[in-house]
Protein backbone atom coordinates (compact mmCIF):
# COMPACT_ATOMS: atom_id res chain seq x y z
CA UNK A 1 0.00 0.00 0.00
CA UNK A 2 2.78 2.39 0.97
CA UNK A 3 4.77 1.37 -2.16
CA UNK A 4 1.81 2.09 -4.44
CA UNK A 5 1.31 5.51 -2.88
CA UNK A 6 4.99 6.29 -3.32
CA UNK A 7 4.86 5.33 -7.01
CA UNK A 8 1.78 7.50 -7.48
CA UNK A 9 3.47 10.54 -5.89
CA UNK A 10 6.57 9.94 -8.02
CA UNK A 11 4.51 9.86 -11.22
CA UNK A 12 2.80 13.14 -10.26
CA UNK A 13 6.18 14.77 -9.69
CA UNK A 14 7.47 13.49 -13.01
CA UNK A 15 4.42 14.77 -14.89
CA UNK A 16 4.72 18.17 -13.26
CA UNK A 17 8.31 18.48 -14.55
CA UNK A 18 7.78 16.99 -18.03
CA UNK A 19 7.33 19.77 -20.61
CA UNK A 20 4.17 19.98 -22.68
CA UNK A 21 3.33 22.31 -25.52
CA UNK A 22 0.65 24.96 -25.22
CA UNK A 23 -0.89 27.21 -27.84
CA UNK A 24 1.05 30.35 -28.74
CA UNK A 25 -0.59 33.51 -30.07
CA UNK A 26 2.58 34.46 -31.95
CA UNK A 27 3.02 32.09 -34.94
CA UNK A 28 6.79 32.67 -34.83
CA UNK A 29 7.06 31.17 -31.32
CA UNK A 30 6.60 27.75 -29.77
CA UNK A 31 5.45 27.62 -26.11
CA UNK A 32 6.10 24.89 -23.53
CA UNK A 33 5.17 24.61 -19.87
CA UNK A 34 7.69 22.70 -17.76
CA UNK A 35 8.57 22.60 -14.06
CA UNK A 36 6.08 25.37 -13.33
CA UNK A 37 7.60 27.73 -15.89
CA UNK A 38 6.42 29.06 -19.26
CA UNK A 39 9.12 28.65 -21.90
CA UNK A 40 9.12 30.25 -25.35
CA UNK A 41 11.33 29.29 -28.30
CA UNK A 42 11.56 30.65 -31.85
CA UNK A 43 9.61 28.40 -34.21
CA UNK A 44 11.96 26.95 -36.87
CA UNK A 45 11.06 27.93 -40.41
CA UNK A 46 10.02 25.07 -42.72
CA UNK A 47 12.43 24.23 -45.51
CA UNK A 48 11.78 25.88 -48.86
CA UNK A 49 10.72 23.48 -51.59
CA UNK A 50 9.47 25.70 -54.41
CA UNK A 51 8.65 24.59 -57.94
CA UNK A 52 8.34 26.92 -60.93
CA UNK A 53 7.29 26.27 -64.52
CA UNK A 54 9.36 28.74 -66.54
CA UNK A 55 13.11 29.25 -66.90
CA UNK A 56 12.87 33.02 -66.40
CA UNK A 57 10.78 32.58 -63.23
CA UNK A 58 13.40 30.13 -61.97
CA UNK A 59 16.20 32.64 -62.56
CA UNK A 60 14.22 35.40 -60.83
CA UNK A 61 13.47 33.19 -57.81
CA UNK A 62 17.07 32.06 -57.45
CA UNK A 63 18.27 35.65 -57.70
CA UNK A 64 15.94 36.73 -54.90
CA UNK A 65 16.49 33.85 -52.46
CA UNK A 66 20.24 33.61 -53.03
CA UNK A 67 20.47 37.24 -51.97
CA UNK A 68 19.03 36.54 -48.49
CA UNK A 69 21.73 36.84 -45.75
CA UNK A 70 22.13 34.09 -43.15
CA UNK A 71 21.57 36.51 -40.28
CA UNK A 72 20.32 40.06 -40.06
CA UNK A 73 23.10 42.50 -40.81
CA UNK A 74 25.24 39.96 -42.70
CA UNK A 75 26.21 40.33 -46.32
CA UNK A 76 24.60 37.71 -48.59
CA UNK A 77 26.98 34.90 -49.55
CA UNK A 78 26.08 33.83 -53.09
CA UNK A 79 28.49 30.90 -52.94
CA UNK A 80 26.02 29.17 -50.58
CA UNK A 81 23.69 28.66 -53.57
CA UNK A 82 24.32 25.99 -56.19
CA UNK A 83 22.31 25.16 -59.31
CA UNK A 84 22.24 21.67 -60.83
CA UNK A 85 21.00 20.91 -64.35
CA UNK A 86 19.98 17.65 -66.05
CA UNK A 87 17.76 16.88 -69.03
CA UNK A 88 14.66 16.47 -66.86
CA UNK A 89 15.10 19.18 -64.19
CA UNK A 90 17.06 22.13 -62.83
CA UNK A 91 17.46 22.33 -59.04
CA UNK A 92 18.72 25.24 -56.95
CA UNK A 93 20.02 24.51 -53.43
CA UNK A 94 20.13 27.71 -51.36
CA UNK A 95 21.99 26.39 -48.30
CA UNK A 96 24.47 24.02 -49.91
CA UNK A 97 27.02 24.73 -47.16
CA UNK A 98 24.61 23.92 -44.31
CA UNK A 99 21.38 21.90 -44.04
CA UNK A 100 20.85 21.63 -47.84
CA UNK A 101 17.09 21.66 -47.37
CA UNK A 102 16.06 24.92 -49.06
CA UNK A 103 15.60 24.42 -52.77
CA UNK A 104 13.69 25.35 -55.91
CA UNK A 105 12.98 23.07 -58.87
CA UNK A 106 12.26 23.66 -62.54
CA UNK A 107 11.10 20.50 -64.29
CA UNK A 108 12.19 20.38 -67.93
CA UNK A 109 9.51 19.06 -70.31
CA UNK A 110 10.53 17.72 -73.72
CA UNK A 111 8.41 18.73 -76.69
CA UNK A 112 6.17 16.16 -78.32
CA UNK A 113 7.99 16.77 -81.60
CA UNK A 114 11.39 15.91 -80.16
CA UNK A 115 9.99 12.82 -78.42
CA UNK A 116 8.64 11.71 -81.81
CA UNK A 117 12.12 12.11 -83.31
CA UNK A 118 13.61 10.09 -80.44
CA UNK A 119 11.43 7.10 -81.37
CA UNK A 120 11.99 7.13 -85.13
CA UNK A 121 13.49 4.14 -86.90
CA UNK A 122 10.66 1.70 -87.60
CA UNK A 123 9.72 1.11 -91.26
CA UNK A 124 6.27 2.32 -92.30
CA UNK A 125 3.96 1.81 -95.20
CA UNK A 126 3.74 4.65 -97.69
CA UNK A 127 0.48 6.07 -96.31
CA UNK A 128 1.69 5.98 -92.68
CA UNK A 129 5.03 7.54 -93.62
CA UNK A 130 3.23 10.41 -95.35
CA UNK A 131 1.15 10.99 -92.21
CA UNK A 132 4.33 10.97 -90.12
CA UNK A 133 5.85 13.73 -92.27
CA UNK A 134 2.64 15.73 -92.58
CA UNK A 135 1.40 15.56 -88.95
CA UNK A 136 3.80 14.19 -86.33
CA UNK A 137 6.91 15.82 -87.84
CA UNK A 138 5.17 19.00 -88.96
CA UNK A 139 7.70 21.83 -88.73
CA UNK A 140 10.73 19.58 -88.32
CA UNK A 141 11.66 19.71 -92.03
CA UNK A 142 11.99 22.67 -94.36
CA UNK A 143 9.19 22.83 -96.98
CA UNK A 144 10.01 20.80 -100.08
CA UNK A 145 12.68 18.72 -98.37
CA UNK A 146 10.89 15.39 -98.32
CA UNK A 147 7.10 15.45 -98.12
CA UNK A 148 6.31 16.31 -101.75
CA UNK A 149 8.92 13.86 -103.02
CA UNK A 150 7.51 11.04 -100.91
CA UNK A 151 4.01 11.81 -102.19
CA UNK A 152 5.22 11.00 -105.71
CA UNK A 153 6.84 7.70 -104.73
CA UNK A 154 5.41 4.60 -106.39
CA UNK A 155 6.37 1.07 -105.42
CA UNK A 156 6.35 -1.69 -108.06
CA UNK A 157 6.64 -5.28 -106.89
CA UNK A 158 6.49 -8.35 -109.06
CA UNK A 159 8.01 -11.66 -109.98
CA UNK A 160 10.48 -12.29 -112.77
CA UNK A 161 11.37 -15.70 -114.15
CA UNK A 162 14.99 -16.09 -115.18
CA UNK A 163 16.25 -19.08 -117.20
CA UNK A 164 19.83 -20.27 -117.27
CA UNK A 165 21.01 -23.01 -119.61
CA UNK A 166 24.49 -24.41 -119.63
CA UNK A 167 26.27 -27.43 -121.04
CA UNK A 168 26.50 -29.11 -117.63
CA UNK A 169 23.30 -27.95 -116.01
CA UNK A 170 19.96 -26.39 -116.66
CA UNK A 171 18.06 -24.37 -114.05
CA UNK A 172 14.95 -22.29 -113.87
CA UNK A 173 14.66 -19.85 -110.95
CA UNK A 174 12.04 -17.36 -109.78
CA UNK A 175 12.95 -14.20 -107.88
CA UNK A 176 11.01 -11.28 -106.53
CA UNK A 177 12.05 -7.86 -107.73
CA UNK A 178 11.16 -4.48 -106.34
CA UNK A 179 11.38 -1.03 -107.87
CA UNK A 180 10.79 2.47 -106.54
CA UNK A 181 9.95 5.25 -108.91
CA UNK A 182 9.68 8.88 -107.88
CA UNK A 183 9.40 12.15 -109.71
CA UNK A 184 12.52 13.59 -108.16
CA UNK A 185 15.24 11.80 -106.26
CA UNK A 186 14.65 11.01 -102.60
CA UNK A 187 17.51 12.37 -100.48
CA UNK A 188 19.73 9.86 -98.72
CA UNK A 189 19.51 11.85 -95.49
CA UNK A 190 17.71 14.80 -93.93
CA UNK A 191 18.16 16.91 -90.80
CA UNK A 192 15.19 17.18 -88.45
CA UNK A 193 14.97 20.25 -86.23
CA UNK A 194 12.78 20.63 -83.13
CA UNK A 195 12.76 22.46 -79.82
CA UNK A 196 14.17 20.11 -77.22
CA UNK A 197 12.08 21.48 -74.31
CA UNK A 198 8.77 23.28 -73.97
CA UNK A 199 10.07 25.65 -71.29
CA UNK A 200 13.48 26.56 -72.71
CA UNK A 201 14.11 27.53 -76.31
CA UNK A 202 16.81 25.33 -77.79
CA UNK A 203 16.44 23.98 -81.36
CA UNK A 204 17.93 20.49 -81.52
CA UNK A 205 19.13 19.14 -84.88
CA UNK A 206 19.03 15.40 -85.58
CA UNK A 207 20.42 14.01 -88.88
CA UNK A 208 18.52 10.96 -90.15
CA UNK A 209 18.94 8.49 -92.99
CA UNK A 210 16.03 8.04 -95.40
CA UNK A 211 15.61 4.28 -95.74
CA UNK A 212 13.53 2.73 -98.56
CA UNK A 213 12.64 -0.96 -98.80
CA UNK A 214 11.35 -1.54 -102.32
CA UNK A 215 10.41 -5.17 -101.75
CA UNK A 216 8.28 -4.47 -98.69
CA UNK A 217 7.09 -1.09 -99.89
CA UNK A 218 8.15 0.71 -96.72
CA UNK A 219 10.04 3.87 -95.79
CA UNK A 220 11.76 4.92 -92.58
CA UNK A 221 13.63 7.81 -91.02
CA UNK A 222 16.51 6.44 -88.98
CA UNK A 223 18.55 8.77 -86.73
CA UNK A 224 22.27 8.37 -87.29
CA UNK A 225 24.25 6.65 -84.50
CA UNK A 226 24.60 8.92 -81.43
CA UNK A 227 22.62 11.70 -83.15
CA UNK A 228 19.98 11.83 -80.38
CA UNK A 229 22.62 11.83 -77.61
CA UNK A 230 24.60 14.56 -79.35
CA UNK A 231 21.47 16.71 -79.75
CA UNK A 232 20.47 16.40 -76.08
CA UNK A 233 24.07 16.96 -74.95
CA UNK A 234 24.24 20.18 -76.97
CA UNK A 235 20.90 21.25 -75.48
CA UNK A 236 22.11 20.68 -71.93
CA UNK A 237 25.28 22.67 -72.69
CA UNK A 238 23.13 25.54 -73.99
CA UNK A 239 20.94 25.43 -70.87
CA UNK A 240 23.87 25.53 -68.43
CA UNK A 241 25.52 28.39 -70.33
CA UNK A 242 22.25 30.33 -70.23
CA UNK A 243 21.98 29.83 -66.47
CA UNK A 244 25.58 30.96 -65.96
CA UNK A 245 24.95 34.09 -68.04
CA UNK A 246 21.66 34.99 -66.33
CA UNK A 247 22.42 34.20 -62.68
CA UNK A 248 24.52 36.45 -60.50
CA UNK A 249 28.28 35.80 -60.41
CA UNK A 250 29.20 33.61 -57.45
CA UNK A 251 26.33 31.14 -57.85
CA UNK A 252 27.76 27.79 -58.92
CA UNK A 253 26.12 26.07 -61.90
CA UNK A 254 26.80 22.37 -62.47
CA UNK A 255 25.62 19.59 -64.74
CA UNK A 256 24.15 16.80 -62.65
CA UNK A 257 21.77 16.49 -59.73
CA UNK A 258 22.35 17.19 -56.03
CA UNK A 259 22.64 14.12 -53.85
CA UNK A 260 22.42 14.22 -50.07
CA UNK A 261 23.39 11.39 -47.73
CA UNK A 262 21.67 11.05 -44.39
Amino acid sequence: MIAEAFRYLTSLARESVAPYQIAAENPDLTRYFAAGKLLEFPRPLPARDHEVQDIDDFIALVGRLANVPIAEGDEPDLSRTTVWATLDRVVAVFDDDQRRLDRATLRMHKTTLFETIEHLGDPMEHRDFLRLLRVQLQGALAPGTLLEKVRRVDFENGTVVRAKVGRADESLGREITGKVTANGELPESVVLEANLWRNYGYAARVPCAVEVDALRGTLALVPFPDAIDEATEAGLTSLTHYLIDQLRPGIGVYRGRPEFSA
